[in-house]
């Protein structure tokens, strides 16, 4: 709530106390709180890092996120599985590392339990479609284009932006045909 009402000093004081938190647990802490703790304090760690453009320092915290998915495994609920993920994707594409975004985006979007109806999923999509064409894979942008408008119509999320992003990249291969 401080970091969407803008007081980003109060984010950074609530997350130190999560970490604080995190580091006095104790041996009767339950498996739940052990997960509320870990998704909640990478949650807003990477939030507060990529909305500040610190990829670089996001991009550290990546090996402990994906050991904690894989320690919590199916406890982890999807949504948040997928929003830290996705996050995980964001840092990768803001370092330059093109590569290690789409492994994040793909076990996304073949993950079977990441429901299509889920915002952060039609986001993952919109953010192939953008990681294709950083890799230049042409061949496959059609389909990663189709894949994010039907994903975002059925979202509700399919607006005149979206329309006019997406049309502009299934230029792109015939653009480089031109040259």
């Amino acid at each position: 709530l401080a970091e969407q009402s803008g007081q980003y000093n109060n984010s950074h004081a609530y997350l130190q106390q999560l970490k604080e938190l995190a580091h006095r647990q104790t041996p009767e802490a339950t498996e739940d709180l052990l997960i509320k703790l870990f998704s909640s304090r990478y949650s807003i760690e990477l939030n507060l890092l990529t909305m500040s453009g610190q990829f670089q320092e996001a991009q550290q915290l990546s090996k402990e996120v994906l050991a904690g998915i894989d320690r919590f495994q199916e406890k982890i609920t999807a949504q948040r599985k997928v929003f830290l993920l996705q996050q995980l994707a964001v840092t990768a594409f803001g370092c330059g590392n093109y590569h290690g975004a789409l492994q994040h985006i793909n076990t996304i979007l073949n993950d079977n339990k990441s429901d299509d109806q889920q915002t952060l999923t039609a986001s993952a999509h919109l953010l192939n479609v953008v990681v294709h064409c950083e890799l230049n894979n042409l061949d496959h942008l059609p389909y990663a284009v189709k894949q994010a408008k039907q994903t975002l119509k059925a979202t509700g999320r399919y607006g005149a932006a979206e329309q006019l992003l997406l049309h502009g990249f299934l230029k792109v291969p015939k653009l480089h045909a031109l040259d």
